[in-house]
């Protein structure tokens, strides 16, 4: 085993690694903090909070062998209750995920319950830049078979994916075969050592030795540790472009009616609130900044 130490500040951590022998890249989470954190602010009811834990293990998971800049989505989508988990994670190792169901219906107790299911993977790089989307249909019944189906149809890249989950703390390991001459028994020998992996030997034991024990006739290459933590991008002005979208006569209308216009984000739950002074400051700022032009709008 050679590489990084696994002392890290956090108790949240993630590292990548590489077998030295095999074209197999892979990486370990464990994101407690992360997880309290998402679930403190909006509390799901089951299976749907271990399924958006998974997700948001899988995430991070993922993000740790994409260099490029931007944030990475991964949505299943469906018409059955939940009608959509989300979860998206950074280059910053920041995380955040949210659910959306019927609370007056029946949940599905398991994801090949979710009729007309889609899972989408999406890279938002910054700037203009173009963003890459994968889509497949939902399978399986976890979310670790759901995303072993999504790499193998979409990226035809055999991964396994080993996702562990309490209510406090969702833990996982992904390992990829890349591109590269492997013998068939090697990739199953490796998967079948990867299936021993416990949930409690995540949370319990240090990455180098857990490796060194798990694949303990392999060289390794650990990496350098991230730090993946919970962190919402909402802001007032976000709230604010949302609220020029929808018009002054609209967000005015809202205002008589209900007193003030009232947003939550769906992520972390934090409250926004506009009053009608606020909504023609709003207005008023915008016609200001709006260039003048003779075009036909």
């Amino acid at each position: 085993m050679s590489g990084a130490s696994s002392e890290v500040n956090s108790s949240d951590w993630l590292y990548a690694f590489a077998f030295a022998d095999y074209p197999v890249r892979g990486a370990l989470a464990c994101l407690p903090d992360t997880w309290q954190a998402l679930s403190s602010r909006r509390q799901y009811p089951h299976p749907m909070d271990h399924w958006l834990a998974d997700m948001l293990t899988s995430i991070a998971l993922i993000r740790s062998g994409i260099k490029a800049s931007g944030r990475l989505s991964l949505q299943i989508r469906g018409q059955a209750n939940p009608h959509l988990l989300s979860v998206e994670c950074n280059e910053h190792w920041q995380l955040r995920g949210m659910a959306r169901y019927r609370a007056q219906l029946a949940l599905a107790d398991k994801l090949s319950e979710i009729d007309s299911g889609l899972l989408t993977m999406q890279l938002e790089p910054p700037g203009e830049g173009v963003s890459y989307q994968g889509v497949v249909p939902l399978a399986g019944d976890r979310i670790a078979e759901a995303m072993q189906n999504y790499f193998q149809k979409s990226e035809q890249l055999p991964t396994c994916f080993i996702l562990g989950f309490t209510e406090q703390c969702p833990t996982g390991l992904m390992l990829q075969r890349m591109p590269g001459e492997m013998a068939e028994d090697d990739w199953r020998r490796i998967n079948m050592l990867a299936a021993t992996l416990s949930h409690h030997e995540l949370q319990q034991q240090q990455p180098e030795k857990l490796l060194k024990k798990l694949f303990y006739e392999e060289q390794i290459e650990l990496f350098a540790a991230q730090s993946p933590r919970f962190c919402c991008s909402c802001s007032r002005e976000r709230v604010s472009r949302m609220l020029l979208q929808l018009g002054h006569e609209e967000a005015s209308s809202i205002v008589a009616e209900q007193g003030r216009v009232d947003v939550a984000c769906e992520h972390c739950g934090e409250g926004y609130g506009f009053d009608q002074i606020d909504i023609e400051h709003l207005f008023a700022s915008q016609d200001a900044a709006a260039p003048v032009s003779d075009r036909v709008q």
